[in-house]
C-alpha cells in the first residue's frame, strides 16, 4: 500500500473505531454456545449419523440417551429438553463491564401412537412451547404444577 494511501486511511479507520468504542458498548457474538449440554446434538434426520434419528429411534431409546424430559404431554406423544446457551457478550468499555446475553433453548420430539420418533423442533424455550401448544390461556406456564384439567404436565428435574 502506498505512504499516500495508509496516511489517509489509518486517521480515517482510529476515527471510525474510537467512535465505535466511544458510544459505550460493544456486542461480542457467541452464536448460541451452549452454556450446558445441548441434547439437539444428539437428534437428527431419518439418514443422519446421530444416535437418534427420526423414524429410527424410540422414546426408550430417546430416554436412554437424553435421560428423563423435563416436560411431557399427557399422552407422552411430545417431550421436551432444555438448556442454556450464550448468544452473546456485551463490553462496556467505559463502565469496566461486561454483559451476558444468554437465553434457554428448547428441543421439543414428537413420537408416533407406538413410541417412535417422528419429528423434532429446535428453538427458544418459550416460543417453541408456545407455538405447538404448550400453554394454558394463551400463556407458557410459570408454575410447577398445571392448572386443574390441563393437557400437559412437568416432569420435575431430579
Amino acid at each position: 500500500m502506498p505512504l499516500r494511501a495508509r496516511a489517509i486511511l489509518l486517521p480515517f479507520a482510529l476515527l471510525i473505531v474510537g467512535g465505535w468504542l466511544l458510544q459505550g458498548c460493544l456486542y461480542i457474538p457467541t452464536f448460541n454456545a451452549p452454556l450446558s449440554e445441548d441434547p439437539s446434538k444428539q437428534v437428527g434426520g431419518e439418514h443422519s449419523r446421530k444416535p437418534l434419528r427420526v423414524n429410527g429411534a424410540t422414546r426408550d431409546d430417546v430416554e436412554r440417551v437424553l435421560g428423563m424430559p423435563e416436560r411431557v404431554n399427557v399422552d407422552g406423544t411430545e417431550i421436551v429438553y432444555g438448556w442454556e446457551a450464550r448468544k452473546g457478550i456485551w463490553v462496556y468499555p467505559l463502565c469496566f463491564q461486561t454483559e451476558t446475553d444468554d437465553q434457554r433453548r428448547a428441543l421439543l420430539l414428537r413420537f408416533d401412537e407406538h413410541g417412535m420418533l417422528r419429528s423434532y423442533d429446535v428453538g427458544r424455550y418459550g416460543e417453541l412451547l408456545r407455538s405447538h401448544r404448550w400453554n394454558y390461556g394463551g400463556r407458557l406456564r410459570q408454575s410447577p404444577s398445571p392448572p386443574p384439567g390441563a393437557p400437559y404436565r412437568t416432569i420435575p428435574p431430579t
